[in-house]
């Protein structure tokens, strides 16, 4: 099993206001549907039409995100599921396939803008690369970090496992800067992993 840890220098991120987040994905939401009963697309075919809106939705959220110029918020605690539900509802209006295993109550340290940013371009990604697959999003304590995860199965007759790109690495970088570590674990078992080590919550 190979994991690679980005490790990497923080970046300085100019994060837009969640809220601005919340009204992007809720006015995406209304042009999405429910899927028609069927098998997984496979490997290498064009994304359904209601996968296509997906990843518009997701890429909107993210650009929506990008703000420049503002003040970088304080660090403070945030409810971990609080930020990724609005995400996960996202997955589940085009897949029924996207388990959630996140508690209640559990609380990072620092900003919930960042954690959104990531879980949004994990999500995004698993919607190019392996669309229909199950997706799993899930939190639990670790010590004293806050582990998140995001799990797809890889695409069926999917030619090997693409490397981690720019976008993981960036990915990587915010993490970082949160005072956190992000792990990849790809195609073990049949699954592409990301794992997210947050500061917790004291």
């Amino acid at each position: 099993m190979s994991n690679d840890l980005y490790g990497v220098a923080p970046a300085r991120w100019y994060p837009d206001r969640w809220d601005t987040v919340r009204r992007i994905v809720a006015d995406r939401l209304a042009g999405l549907t429910r899927p028609r009963p069927g098998p997984p697309a496979a490997a290498g075919e064009p994304l359904p039409p209601n996968q296509v809106h997906l990843v518009t939705a997701l890429e909107a959220a993210l650009i929506g995100m990008r703000g420049r110029g503002r003040a970088i918020t304080a660090s403070q605690p945030y409810e971990v599921g609080g930020v990724l539900a609005p995400l996960v509802v996202l997955g589940r209006t085009a897949a029924d396939s996207v388990c959630w295993e996140v508690p209640d109550d559990l609380y990072a340290h620092g900003h919930a803008d960042a954690l959104a940013h990531v879980v949004l371009a994990l999500l995004a990604n698993a919607a190019r690369h392996a669309p229909g697959r199950a997706v799993t999003v899930a939190a639990e304590p670790v010590g004293g970090f806050v582990r998140v995860s995001v799990a797809n199965d890889v695409a069926e007759g999917a030619a090997g496992v693409p490397a981690p790109g720019v976008g993981l690495r960036v990915c990587g970088r915010m993490v970082v800067a949160e005072g956190g570590r992000m792990h990849v674990q790809p195609g073990v078992h049949g699954r592409w992993r990301v794992l997210l080590d947050l500061p917790a919550a004291a």
